[in-house]
C-alpha cells in the first residue's frame, strides 16, 4: 500500500495510514511532511510518502471480510485557525491466507 501526500508545506503535516474493521482499527505507518524554512520565501510543495507492505503479522487479529484503509492528513494551526484534517477512505477485502 503506498500513500502519497503533499502540502503547501507552510507548517508541518502529519499523515498516517489505518486498518479498519469494525471496531478493530489498527495504525499502520505513519510520516510527517515537514515544513518549509520561510513559507513567504519559499512556497514549493512539499511531497512524502509512505509504502506498508501488508504481512500475515500486519493483519493478525483481523478476519477474513470488508475492512477500511483510511489515510488521514493532520495541519498545524495556521492563519489563526487550525484546518479540519484531510481523511481518504477506501474499501478493501480481507482474504484467507493474507
Amino acid at each position: 500500500i503506498e500513500v502519497i501526500a503533499e502540502s503547501y508545506a507552510r507548517t508541518p503535516v502529519d499523515v498516517s495510514l489505518e486498518l479498519i474493521q469494525g471496531a478493530k482499527t489498527k495504525t499502520l505507518g505513519g510520516v510527517r511532511i515537514p515544513k518549509n524554512y520561510d513559507a513567504a520565501l519559499d512556497p514549493r510543495l512539499k511531497r512524502a510518502s509512505l509504502t506498508v507492505a501488508l504481512t500475515p503479522e500486519l493483519l493478525a487479529g483481523f478476519e477474513p471480510g470488508p475492512a477500511q484503509l483510511r489515510a488521514t492528513a493532520l495541519g498545524r494551526m495556521q492563519f489563526g485557525r487550525t484546518p479540519p484534517p484531510l481523511i481518504r477512505e477506501v474499501s478493501v477485502e480481507i482474504k484467507q491466507g493474507m
